[in-house]
């Protein structure tokens, strides 16, 4: 009876050893697992906080070009209003002296400078008492001499100054034509010029000579002769009311 009981216990024991490798690789095999969910997890979690950071770089980079862009903008808007203050202005016209080319009220744009040509449209301070701004055209530069003709032409160092801008009605008209004038009479008509600038019959440095487009009812130096540079503001090229380029040759 006991060598049975002993053969039973040893059956028994036997029948529980595989039980418990089974156990154990079960165990292990679940650990394993464990680890390696915990390490995809991981991963997961690393690839997540990787992706948010250069997410968070790239916004950032966004962010810092949207503000370089910002004020590169500003920059140039401020740049470009203290050219405009400093470089343009504006003026009326305030007479008829200009017609054709520029009626009374039109609004104009003008370029603040000290160069000039023949034919540019110029904002000028007048030099005699009244000094009123008036817009008149340069057709006389220092060094020139410069006659007036009776048929309202223009004639430079010998050659007629060509005006296409000019209405061809005031240059043909029989009626009201002025009498010629010589350079001598517009360099009279300047106060403020000495007996040698006057027998040179030319046009002194720092000077202009303007006339109006309306020859024949223009307020120019005909009467008050000669203007200083310094007195004209600038020469203008445009109008914005109505808009329009202005004609200067």
């Amino acid at each position: 009876m006991k060598k049975r009981k002993l053969r039973k216990k040893s059956r028994k024991s036997s029948n529980q050893r595989p039980v418990l490798k089974k156990n154990k690789s079960r165990k292990i095999k679940q650990g394993k697992s464990k680890v390696k969910k915990s390490k995809r997890h991981l991963r997961k979690r690393n690839k997540a906080s990787f992706k948010t950071k250069l997410n968070l770089k790239q916004s950032q980079k966004k962010y810092q070009r949207l503000l370089i862009s910002l004020s590169l903008f500003s920059l140039f808007i401020i740049a470009g209003v203290v050219f405009l203050i400093f470089n343009l202005g504006t003026a009326i016209v305030v007479d008829q002296s200009m017609m054709p080319t520029l009626s009374k009220g039109t609004r104009l744009v003008y370029k603040k400078t000290k160069r000039f040509k023949i034919g540019d449209v110029v904002l000028l301070t007048s030099p005699d008492q009244t000094n009123y701004e008036q817009i008149r055209r340069v057709v006389g530069l220092p060094g020139q001499k410069v006659d007036y003709l009776s048929d309202n032409s223009i004639v430079i160092d010998g050659v007629v100054l060509e005006e296409p801008y000019l209405n061809q009605k005031i240059k043909q008209t029989e009626e009201k034509k002025l009498n010629s004038i010589a350079m001598a009479q517009f360099l009279e008509a300047t106060p403020s010029l000495t007996e040698s600038f006057v027998s040179a019959g030319k046009i002194p440095k720092e000077m202009l000579l303007v006339l109006g487009d309306n020859r024949l009812e223009a307020y120019d130096s005909r009467y008050y002769g000669l203007v200083p540079i310094k007195d004209v503001k600038g020469k203008a090229d445009r109008t914005y009311w109505p808009l329009r380029k202005i004609k200067t040759k």
